[in-house]
């Protein structure tokens, strides 16, 4: 489900600019460019719709302790989108600036909405996370104060990333120190 994820992320941006083409091909001035429209409006409603399946699937996961499938689709859905972050960001500082100097300063009011959708997208990719910081948290590998402030760091871009090294240097770490002992 992490890799489906990702391959909606990856597809987002070649799909919003074939659709942009494609309007602007069969667009004739009056009429709204249907085929553009649906083609925009697709990537995102999948992702929502997978970003929900997940959140029932890493439910199930929790339920079957199943640590270690967890760690990995966290480690997909995070270290992953990594890249898809970066062109985002570029292409939103990108849109951004054209869009507040072509609107002569009024298009400023647009990015507060576009930094709100990037950032329904990113909470698709912190399910998996979320779920496997529970259930370290219900195996009492971390205490309940790690476990809250790890799901905060969840919810911060960048942070997140940075957590889920930590996360997984520590717990490399213990499982060492365990094995020696």
């Amino acid at each position: 489900m992490g890799v489906l994820m990702l391959i909606i992320l990856y597809t987002f941006y070649p799909m919003y600019f074939a659709s942009s083409a494609l309007g602007g091909m069969f667009w004739d001035g009056n009429s709204f460019p249907i085929v553009s429209f649906i083609l925009i409006l697709i990537c995102p409603f999948a992702y929502i719709i997978v970003s929900i399946i997940n959140i029932f699937y890493a439910k199930k996961l929790i339920k079957q302790k199943c640590k270690e499938k967890l760690k990995k689709l966290t480690e997909v859905s995070k270290f992953g989108s990594i890249p898809f972050w970066i062109i985002n960001f570029i292409i939103l500082v990108i849109v951004g600036i054209l869009g507040v100097v072509a609107t002569r300063g009024a298009g400023i009011i647009f990015l507060p909405i576009l930094m709100l959708l990037t950032y329904i997208l990113f909470l698709g990719t912190s399910v998996f996370s979320i779920s496997y910081i529970k259930l370290l948290y219900q195996e009492g590998e971390i205490v309940s104060l790690h476990k809250n402030m790890h799901i905060i760091l969840q919810l911060c871009f960048i942070l997140d990333i940075v957590d889920i090294i930590y996360l997984k240097i520590k717990l490399n770490q213990k499982r060492t120190n365990e094995e020696k002992t």
